[in-house]
């Protein structure tokens, strides 16, 4: 995977998890992904870091959106 085809992959990772988690804000999600694609950067196999991301970041999200549940 190359990086235009992973950055193309990312983006429509970005928009699968905001229709996942409506309430988390968009920037939120978008930081939280490029935070894990930039943690990620030095991983010699890119074409898995897609899918490396989106299940990061969706377990962060869904650990946030306990821990406000929790909370209430």
């Amino acid at each position: 995977m190359n990086r235009k085809e992973e950055d193309r992959a990312v983006e429509q990772i970005i928009v699968r998890l905001e229709k996942k988690f409506p309430n988390e804000p968009p920037t939120s999600i978008e930081k939280t992904v490029h935070a894990q694609q930039l943690a990620l950067a030095r991983n010699p196999l890119r074409d898995y870091i897609p899918v490396l991301i989106e299940h990061a970041v969706k377990d962060r999200l869904r650990r946030a959106a306990l821990h406000l549940t929790a909370a209430a």
